[in-house]
């Protein structure tokens, strides 16, 4: 998410070149690899290296390392709130086994996008190795298949800023629920958060500045262990109350699978759980009439297609990071070991989902809320309800951040487009950043349901952005160089193409036509 100056993939006329050389390209549909390097024409040649694609570490004396790298990445990543609520609609064995194989997969695929990346800079290393370059994703695309792909990139990254932007807005204002419970709903707090975001967005990029750097990385793993840790006292307290030693904990009870909690407001959980008439798998909610006795009685019912794609779509959402991998390896010290980066940091999510969301599920079934903090809430003990707060204010400040970056990514595409000056911010800068706010804020109030968005944008342009343009973009750029592709990294990556368009139709459908059933559509 840099903000420095656009680097065109070819500037100016091509040099002269001996017939003895092979010239490389200027429209960006054909490469063809050069002989040697011609320093004037940025063009550098790979094939007496031995080295294949991503092997060149392109060292410099300053950048990020490995840890700093893969930190960032967490912060990009991370996104524990939903996870009982995913493996709640996929099942808990069907949504064990996507999340660990769906973000594999998302990690190779990162990997395989950081080699296109690498490409570029032993293609052209003066003008993407030795230079900041502001939306590296879309050059790749350019480079690769030519300018409507680089276009089609850009808007997939933009339907995902704003997406993204709009869930992470909704789930502070859920989250502020579990703070101030039943004062405010969550389109008046959505509406409060969105004045708050007013100002960063119009004061300009925030992405580099310090408050980002020294708050969204520690509130993120803040949130993520705070949530773990009230999850497993949660667990404990069921299990004392199932054994008879405690009071006022939720009761699960494995036979007759009832679910009491006691001295617990209906309206507050009622308000904040799924509006559908079914949960996850078709199970049916009935509140009992008093106020300070709260019984559902949950059927577990066989889990449905809508429900288990909407599940696995939220699933990608959490783990997305496409539209960052290049940005964070072009600023690494040696970008060669983004592998190791992306590593550390998708092995080290997938375990804390796996355990949040195994938790969740255990804990408090298929009753699991998308806000699994509404439920934590619930509970009786004092101290698990600390840590709710607790947890619950660490995420609301990791989301706003999160809601600030993807806006502030999303005003600048816009402003690019609009042809507006990157040096200087006049009134139409103002215009066009209040403007996107407001519709982000608009999209938020009329479906105050962040699961919905999530799980739309994690199976449309995430699912693209992850699983079908990262492999076409290294067919096509080891394909135009001459580099050998073996059959096995052709046959995986078919395999993730056609697994990319399974998820993207199947969970865009299911997605679309959850969120166009909301039941709280009408934002007045």
């Amino acid at each position: 998410m840099s903000t420095g100056d656009d680097v065109s993939a070819h500037g100016g006329e091509p040099p002269d070149m001996s017939e003895s050389e092979h010239l490389l390209p200027t429209n960006g549909a054909e490469l063809v690899p050069a002989k040697d390097c011609d320093a004037n024409a940025g063009h550098c040649s790979r094939e007496d290296s031995g080295r294949g694609a991503g092997e060149d570490d392109f060292s410099r004396s300053t950048g990020m390392g490995v840890f700093t790298s893969s930190g960032i990445i967490m912060v990009a990543i991370v996104f524990t709130l939903t996870m009982p609520y995913a493996l709640a609609q996929t099942g808990l064995l069907g949504g064990v086994m996507f999340l660990v194989l769906g973000p594999l997969l998302m990690l190779y695929m990162n990997v395989t996008l950081g080699k296109c990346w690498v490409i570029l800079m032993e293609t052209w290393p003066q003008k993407y190795s030795q230079r900041r370059v502001r939306r590296p994703f879309p050059e790749i695309g350019k480079e690769a298949a030519g300018r409507s792909w680089e276009i089609a990139v850009r808007m997939s990254l933009a339907f995902t800023n704003m997406g993204t932007g709009v869930v992470m807005l909704l789930v502070a204002a859920s989250l502020s629920q579990v703070l101030v419970p039943e004062r405010f709903s969550d389109r008046a707090w959505a509406s409060f958060w969105g004045a708050i975001l007013l100002v960063p967005i119009c004061a300009g990029n925030m992405m580099d500045s310090w408050l980002l750097r020294y708050l969204g990385a520690p509130s993120t793993l803040l949130s993520s262990f705070g949530l773990l840790a009230a999850l497993v006292m949660s667990r404990l307290s069921t299990e004392n109350t199932v054994h008879g030693h405690g009071h006022g904990a939720p009761f699960l009870s494995p036979t007759n699978s009832t679910l009491l909690y006691s001295s617990v407001n209906v309206s507050m959980l009622s308000e904040h759980s799924r509006t559908e008439p079914e949960m996850a798998g078709g199970t049916t909610v009935s509140f009992s009439s008093d106020p300070h006795l709260l019984v559902n009685r949950v059927g577990h019912a066989p889990i449905t297609f809508g429900s288990f794609w909407l599940g696995t779509s939220t699933i990608i959402f959490a783990f997305a990071s496409a539209s960052q991998v290049v940005t964070i390896q072009h600023d690494m010290s040696k970008p060669s070991r983004l592998p190791h980066a992306l590593a550390i940091a998708y092995v080290t999510a997938i375990l804390l989902c796996l355990a949040t969301g195994v938790l969740g599920v255990e804990t408090f079934g298929t009753l699991s809320n998308p806000n699994i903090l509404l439920n934590v809430q619930c509970q009786q003990s004092h101290a698990i309800q600390i840590v709710a707060k607790a947890t619950a204010v660490a995420q609301i400040i990791f989301n706003l951040f999160g809601a600030l970056a993807g806006l502030i990514i999303f005003t600048q595409e816009a402003e690019e487009v609009l042809d507006l000056p990157l040096t200087k911010i006049n009134f139409r800068h103002i215009l066009v950043r209040i403007s996107s706010l407001l519709v982000a804020l608009g999209i938020g109030l009329a479906v105050p349901a962040f699961n919905k968005y999530a799980s739309l944008i994690g199976s449309s342009t995430m699912t693209m952005n992850h699983f079908l343009f990262p492999p076409f973009f290294y067919y096509r750029l080891m394909a135009a160089t001459g580099r050998p592709l073996h059959r096995a990294e052709i046959a995986v990556f078919l395999i993730v193409f056609g697994f990319g368009i399974m998820c993207g139709l199947a969970g865009t459908y299911s997605a679309a036509h959850s969120l166009i059933s909301e039941k709280h559509a009408n934002p007045c």
